[in-house]
Order: C-alpha cells, then structure tokens, then sequence
C-alpha cells in the first residue's frame, strides 16, 4: 500500500458460524504440459466450466477464473480444513478428465495433460 492506497478488490465477508470467522483465499495457477496451448477456444470454456462444478461439489467459491491458451490461474475461497494442495489436485484431476473425454486426442503426444508445476499463494 501507497500512501494509505487500499486495494480496490472487494474481497466477500467472511463465514462466521458461532465461535468463529474465517475467510480462507487461493491463488491457485498452473500449466499445461510443455507450455502446449491445449485450451484455446472450446476447450477452454470445457476446461471453465469444470473447474466451476467441481468448485460447486466442494462447497468452494471461486471468485475468479482466467482459463488462457497455456494456463488455468484463480482466486477461490475455500474451507478451512482444505489444504491449498488438495484443492489444486481435485480441480486438476476433474478438468482433465472432462477435457479427455471431451476431446481424447487432446493430449496427441503428451504424456499428461498438466504440468507438474503450479503455484499457490494465499
């Protein structure tokens, strides 16, 4: 912050049950193997639309979702207890299964989908 210049994000009220407030938020981004740009056109909006359900499954709220040619980055809100990895592999795991079986040569010479690499800030 720059002389007293709050950010402009409007971040959502925390959860708050009767002992306790929390508001648990992910930076979550990663990769297609080999930087291939596997998510260009519908696939990408395949690849958006899983990421949202699996969201809804978990009781996640994801606040931003940027799905480009090469790379899945978002803001999502998530429960205390979900650890920011086993957030990332659920996420990972159901968007690659519904992009293969949405396109199956998808992956032509690959051998997986997402790179291992990821990053993760809170």
């Amino acid at each position: 912050m720059l002389n007293g210049d709050h950010s402009k994000r409007d971040f959502p009220p925390y959860f708050r049950d009767e002992r306790k407030a929390h508001l648990v938020l992910f930076r979550l981004v990663w990769t297609t193997r080999r930087l291939k740009p596997l998510l260009a056109g519908s696939a990408g909006k395949v690849c958006h639309h899983a990421v949202e359900k699996v969201c809804e499954d978990h009781g996640w709220q994801p606040i931003e979702i940027d799905v480009k040619d090469v790379r899945v980055s978002m803001l999502i809100r998530v429960w205390p207890t979900d650890s920011a990895l086993g957030v990332l592999k659920k996420i990972r795991r159901v968007t690659k299964e519904r992009l293969l079986n949405t396109y199956p040569k998808l992956t032509k010479g690959l051998p997986t989908l997402w790179s291992s690499n990821y990053l993760v800030a809170t």
